[in-house]
């Protein structure tokens, strides 16, 4: 589905882009439905099923989960809410630090995907090294674990000396909470191409490794525990246990920008 005004060389665009990545993948475009759709906007437009075929040793589920694995986490939170931002309002980002950075905040935008993460995790022995995979879609890092720690039936420790986030996301997140006057916490908001995964501890320092090789910033986070709740360990000891979040603040975010901006007499 999309949008009303979206014209016939921007869907020339995207779908040149779909099928290159398609190709890339080595993906099948079987079956799809296309067309112009009133109350259908930015920035997010259509959809698809994905099916894949493999044997039954070689998958993982969030199911598959087992207290005692450690809980690897890469590329940081936000990254989806900053690349999208970024791309849909440059003028907040040129706003709070200037245009040459306008183009590097951008960059973030090509990080929401977690194929080369996975396939590199994949390597070392699904179910005997990685146990589970989960993208930090919405609700973040904090939605992504709970999706996890509910499908396992098991809990998960964090520790907060070992989350990290991209410099460049927190300016894009500081910056846009300051022209919306909405506080945002990084690690509830949406963060496609953001990976979270369990393996076994054996296998913790060979992933850490291979995902650093590969150009992709990980840390192990926390570990799985027989619990059934999240429980952040903070920096001086205190723990406390982390609901799920109520409500993704990309939206919050991405709505009073446009409000804004509309005021002014434009949208980017």
């Amino acid at each position: 589905n999309l949008p009303l005004k979206m014209t016939d060389e921007e869907f020339k665009i995207l779908w040149t882009r779909i099928h290159a990545e398609c190709e890339k993948l080595g993906i099948a475009i079987a079956a799809g439905h296309t067309g112009r759709y009133g109350g259908v906007d930015y920035p997010m437009i259509g959809g698809a099923t994905m099916i894949g075929v493999t044997t039954r040793d070689q998958y993982v589920t969030p199911e598959m989960a087992e207290p005692g694995d450690l809980v690897i986490m890469t590329k940081g939170p936000a990254i989806e809410t900053a690349g999208i931002l970024s791309t849909m309002f440059p003028k907040v980002i040129a706003e709070a630090y200037g245009k040459e950075f306008v183009e590097k905040a951008q960059s973030i935008f090509w990080l929401q995907t977690v194929v080369p993460d996975a396939l590199t995790l994949a390597k070392i022995g699904l179910r005997t090294g990685v146990t589970a995979m989960h993208d930090a879609t919405e609700y973040g890092i904090w939605g992504a674990l709970y999706d996890i720690a509910k499908a396992s039936g098991v809990g998960i420790r964090v520790y907060e000396d070992k989350l990290f986030i991209r410099d460049d996301v927190l300016k894009v997140i500081n910056a846009f909470s300051k022209f919306t006057s909405i506080e945002v916490d990084p690690y509830t908001a949406i963060s496609e191409g953001t990976l979270i995964a369990t393996v076994k501890p054996d296998k913790a320092d060979l992933v850490i490794k291979l995902l650093r090789d590969k150009g992709i910033d990980a840390s192990v986070i926390g570990e799985v525990t027989e619990d059934d709740n999240i429980v952040l360990v903070k920096k001086n000891g205190e723990e406390f246990e982390v609901p799920l979040p109520s409500q993704d603040p990309f939206w919050l975010l991405f709505f009073k920008t446009l409000d804004i901006l509309r005021s002014r007499g434009g949208t980017e």
